[in-house]
């Protein structure tokens, strides 16, 4: 199934940066932002493993956003976002859309990250040093006393859906497993040829 809150939580983040970009354009209040990405999650577990295709799932993301626009005009809280935020993000599903069908049933491209999955063996790529291990897939998680050695062959477990930017890359965190304990490291640090 398609990951929508961590492919589409990039996008939102896009979308925002162009908006606050545009001179001509007042800066939508982040709370608009943060309904997009509450609306994309909510789709990703109560309605996207209900669709039968994938044309379905992403008219379903376009119709949570119509909503969460919808929402935004009717909420007396929040200053109502030009409309360009809006059909800058339904613009950007139909984009992800049409490249999805045109990579067939692959996978949809993560941009910027390397190519493993869970169950792969990979090799870290520390330049020389060690990693430190995290207990949770966040970097302000508290860290486990061991390190991992450069050039330590590793089994991927899981990936986080979050995502961090190191040094210009979007790169998530991977679950591994060193001299029996569990914990997360960046993707970006793994070398899976």
């Amino acid at each position: 199934m398609i990951n929508f809150s961590g492919i589409l939580g990039k996008i939102i983040k896009e979308v925002a940066k162009r908006n606050s970009d545009r001179p001509d354009v007042k800066t939508a209040d982040p709370v608009v932002f943060e309904d997009m990405q509450k609306h994309v999650e909510a789709y990703e577990k109560t309605e996207a493993p209900q669709k039968t295709s994938r044309s379905d799932m992403y008219k379903g993301m376009a119709d949570r956003m119509k909503q969460a626009q919808k929402e935004n005009e009717a909420n007396p809280n929040v200053e109502t976002a030009h409309s360009s935020v809006f059909e800058d993000m339904l613009q950007e599903i139909e984009n992800l859309k049409q490249k999805v069908e045109a990579q067939g049933d692959r996978e949809i491209p993560q941009p910027n990250m390397t190519t493993g999955s869970v169950g792969m063996q990979a090799i870290t790529n520390s330049q020389g040093g060690s990693l430190s291990v995290r207990q949770n897939p966040e970097m302000g998680a508290a860290k486990f006393d061991m390190r991992i050695p450069d050039k330590t062959l590793l089994k991927v477990l899981d990936y986080s859906n979050n995502t961090i930017n190191l040094d210009g890359k979007t790169s998530r965190f991977a679950l591994v497993e060193y001299n029996g304990q569990k914990g997360w490291i960046l993707e970006a640090y793994l070398n899976f040829n």
